[in-house]
């Protein structure tokens, strides 16, 4: 039981974390669907599952339980809250840059 109290919290904090990194630095915007689209949104869930099903334990060894879910939680909200939104961006914008000028 507590170690689902710390899992959650990790989730209030990553989220809010997230979601303020990803409105104020960011600011990730649909580009639409396009092949490139898709098979970049299939290698991050790609990336997402391995994250989600292999980063427990080792961080559960490493930090204790319940600091461990407190870890894994935030780092996997994190990852699709923040991470996953810049590369992205960063990689739509190299393959179909906006003007016709890529992105620095």
């Amino acid at each position: 039981m507590m170690n689902d109290g710390y899992g959650d919290t990790a989730f209030l904090i990553a989220f809010c974390a997230g979601r303020w990194i990803e409105r104020r630095w960011i600011r990730f915007r649909p580009a639409g669907i396009n092949a490139a689209g898709i098979l970049l949104c299939a290698a991050g869930m790609v990336i997402f599952v391995l994250l989600n099903n292999n980063i427990g334990k080792p961080l559960d060894n490493m930090l204790g339980s319940h600091w461990g879910h407190f870890a894994r939680r935030m780092i996997t909200i994190l990852y699709y809250t923040a991470l996953y939104p810049l590369i992205i961006k960063r990689v739509m914008n190299r393959v179909s840059p906006q003007n016709g000028k890529p992105e620095a």
